[in-house]
C-alpha cells in the first residue's frame, strides 16, 4: 500500500501550443438503463453507483455535455476572429466522451454532436456498455476537439499571420470537463484508492442555492458531507496556475512544485480524515466501514504510535480515546504522524535544490 492516498492523474496533459481551455465543458449522465429497463435518472449526475445490480448484460448510457458560447470564440479561430459582421454559429470541432476501465484496460467513447460542427449548447448521445468489458469502475470525461484541419487558404481569409497559436490538425484538444464516475463493483475495505481527486470551479458550484463548497478563493475542498463513504478533494479551478501545475506540469521543475502543492494540500487532509475515522471508529462493529477508514489507518497507525504494537483498529481505539481526553495532545500526535508519512521536509528540499541549480 503507498504512503499517500492515490492520486488518480489517469491523463497527464503537455504544455498546448494553442489556444486550449481546460475545465470549460459541463458534462452530466442524463439516465441509464439496464439490460433494456425503463431509463432511470441517477441521483448524482457526476457519480453513479451501479453496485446494487448483479446480472446485468449491458447498460446504456444517455450522456450530456454543455458548450459554453464563449469557449468556442476562444479556441475556433473561424468563430473569434471570423472578420464578417455575423460570425458562424458552428465550428469544426467534435464533443467527445471518453471512457476508461482500469481493471480491464478497456476504452470506450462516443461523439456527441452529429457531424464535424459544434455549436454552442447541450448536446447528447448514448453510449453502451458490456458486463464482459467493464469491472470495479468507469470513469468518463468530456472532451472538445478539433475536427477539421485549418487550411491555409481559411487563415488568410481570417486574417491570421502565420505566427498564430491556434490548433490547426484534426484531434487537437481545445477543451474539457470534470470527469463522471460509474462503479460498477464494490471494492474491499482497505483499498487504497479511496480518495477521488477532481477539479472545479468553486466560483460555479457556488452558483447553486445549497452548495457545501467554499468560497473562490479557498485552494482546496474535502467533501465528506456528500457522499461520506467516498470523500472527493477538489482543486479549485479558478486558480488556474495552481491547477495547471498539479495536472499539466511539463519538466522536472514543474513536477517538484507539483509535489509541494500536493503535500501542502494533503497534509491537512490527512490529519482531518484521519479525525474523522478515529471519531468515527466503532469497536463493536462487525464490519469496519466506510473502506476509508480503515484505509487511512492502515497507512498511519505505525506512524501514530512509534514503538508500540498496535494493529490498525487497535490505533483507530487509543486515538479516539486520546481525542476525548486530550484534544491538543491527540491533535499534535496526528500532526507528527501525517509529517512522519508524507515527509514534506524531502519535497521542500528538492525543490530549494532544484531552484539553486537553475
Amino acid at each position: 500500500m503507498p504512503s499517500t492516498i492515490k492520486l488518480n492523474r489517469s491523463l497527464k496533459y503537455e504544455t498546448f501550443p494553442h489556444h486550449c481551455e481546460l475545465g470549460e465543458l459541463n458534462f452530466w449522465i442524463k439516465e441509464y438503463s439496464v439490460d433494456g429497463d425503463e431509463a432511470v435518472q441517477p441521483e448524482d449526475d457526476r457519480r453513479l453507483d451501479l453496485t446494487e445490480y448483479q446480472g446485468w448484460s449491458e447498460i446504456e448510457f444517455t450522456l450530456c455535455v454543455d458548450v459554453p458560447d464563449s469557449l468556442l470564440g476562444d479556441v475556433l479561430p473561424e468563430i473569434g476572429e471570423s472578420t464578417v459582421v455575423d460570425p458562424p454559429d458552428e465550428g469544426p470541432a467534435n464533443v467527445v466522451v471518453a471512457g476508461h476501465c482500469v481493471s480491464t484496460y478497456t476504452r470506450a467513447g462516443t461523439v456527441l454532436n452529429n457531424g464535424d460542427e459544434v455549436s454552442a449548447g447541450t448536446v447528447d448521445d448514448t453510449l453502451t456498455i458490456s458486463e464482459d468489458d467493464i469491472a470495479d469502475r468507469l470513469v468518463l470525461r468530456p472532451y472538445l476537439l478539433r475536427s477539421k484541419p485549418l487550411k491555409s487558404e481559411t487563415e488568410s481569409s481570417l486574417g491570421l499571420g502565420s505566427g498564430h497559436d491556434y490548433a490547426t490538425e484534426p484531434g487537437a484538444l481545445l477543451s474539457d470537463g470534470s470527469e463522471c464516475r460509474i462503479e460498477i463493483t464494490e471494492h474491499e475495505p482497505g483499498s487504497d484508492d479511496v480518495l477521488q481527486v477532481e477539479r472545479t470551479s468553486f466560483e460555479r458550484e457556488n452558483e447553486a442555492d445549497e452548495t457545501p463548497f467554499p468560497p473562490a478563493d479557498r485552494m482546496y475542498y474535502l467533501d465528506l458531507k456528500r457522499d461520506p463513504n467516498n470523500p472527493v478533494l477538489y482543486f479549485n479551478e479558478d486558480h488556474e496556475q495552481v491547477v495547471d501545475i498539479v495536472w499539466n506540469g511539463d519538466g522536472t521543475y514543474d513536477d517538484l512544485t507539483a509535489e509541494l502543492i500536493w503535500d501542502q494540500v494533503m497534509t491537512p487532509v490527512w490529519a482531518r480524515m484521519t479525525q474523522v475515522a478515529a471519531d468515527e471508529y466503532d469497536p463493536d462493529a462487525d464490519e469496519w466501514t466506510p473502506e476509508w477508514h480503515p484505509a487511512v489507518f492502515e497507512m498511519l497507525s505505525e506512524y501514530l504510535y512509534e514503538g508500540e504494537d498496535k494493529s490498525p483498529p487497535k490505533a483507530a481505539e487509543s486515538l479516539q480515546k486520546e481525542l476525548g481526553e486530550s484534544p491538543m495532545a491527540a491533535t499534535e500526535r496526528i500532526d507528527q504522524a501525517v509529517q512522519g508519512l508524507l515527509e514534506p521536509a524531502e519535497q521542500v528540499s528538492n525543490h530549494a535544490q532544484r531552484v539553486g541549480d537553475r
